[in-house]
């Protein structure tokens, strides 16, 4: 943290309450970022299932359908392209699961204590050095947040406009399997 990047030009305009004042409205945007990445899992999570159990349902019929035809038909291709279609969708929604490094709100003591901070040049206004220093960081702990979060909504819309056109591919594959089978 080096108060000569962000703080300076801001000393001699801000008091303290107004450095309190931005730091929990900067508090706030962050916390809306994490917000924002439990509802993205949440939402994930749910399309995950949906898709799983789309999966069990097309490998149940498939193997049914092979035990009981005992040959390939154009039902049991298109269930099984469907399968690997999902599954595609699947592997696409993991990744968009999985951990994911976001900021969080405060920092470390250790990052607090440093000596740009903690001198003699500036403990006349120190505490408003800390005030803006942290409304800088939490500025780029925003700024990293929304990039992972803008990503992965992305990916979620992506799989989710592929679940709805589940029906619309195994229609299609079915209708051009239908005549080789």
């Amino acid at each position: 943290m080096n108060p000569q990047t962000f703080a300076l030009p801001y000393l001699n305009l801000i008091n303290e309450p107004e450095a309190k004042f931005l730091l929990e409205h900067s508090e706030k945007m962050l916390k809306d970022t994490l917000d924002t990445n439990s509802l993205i899992v949440s939402r994930v999570t749910t399309l995950t299932t949906v898709t799983s159990t789309l999966m069990i349902a097309l490998f149940g019929y498939s193997l049914n359908k092979y035990v009981t035809d005992n040959h390939f038909d154009g039902l049991l291709y298109t269930a099984i392209v469907g399968l690997a279609y999902l599954f595609g969708v699947t592997i696409l929604l993991f990744t968009n699961i999985r951990p994911i490094a976001y900021y969080s709100v405060g920092s470390e003591p250790k990052v607090l204590f440093n000596p740009n901070v903690f001198n003699e040049k500036n403990k006349d206004y120190r505490m408003i050095v800390l005030y803006v220093n942290e409304i800088h960081e939490y500025q780029n702990r925003i700024e990293h947040n929304k990039s992972v979060n803008k990503k992965r909504w992305k990916l979620y819309k992506i799989a989710l406009i592929f679940v709805v056109l589940t029906p619309v591919a195994l229609t299609i594959t079915y209708g051009l399997l239908r005549h080789f089978c």
